[in-house]
């Protein structure tokens, strides 16, 4: 299962509408090694600025992180059924452990 975070979701967008990366810097007052940085998933920018970001390309906030609500119910059942538990305020960090471990069961099935 691959895993789309905020970089990936940016990046996708922005070459869609044919953005530089200086743009977006422009629009969130930061330069454009940042925004490379946020498209490389090694640093995350604010909340504010992920709002400003999805507000410009007409998304979601949820969309821009990622967040897919239909995966996250699947994951926290298939956790249960093999008796993982994922607390309801979970990190990005534990999904992906959360997901390598699924994929290791279902590779041993």
């Amino acid at each position: 299962m691959v895993i789309y975070l905020f970089g990936d979701n940016l990046r996708e967008l922005r070459k869609k509408k044919n953005i530089s990366q200086e743009t977006i810097g422009k629009l969130c007052g930061v330069a454009k090694n940042t925004v490379s940085n946020w498209e490389n998933n090694i640093n995350k920018p604010d909340i504010e600025l992920v709002k400003i970001i999805a507000h410009f390309f007409g998304v979601s906030t949820d969309y821009l992180l990622g967040v897919d609500n239909d995966k996250i119910e699947k994951l926290k059942i298939a956790c249960q059924e093999n008796g993982l538990m994922l607390s309801d305020d979970f990190t990005i960090k534990e999904f992906e452990k959360a997901l390598m471990v699924m994929e290791m069961l279902k590779d041993k099935k």
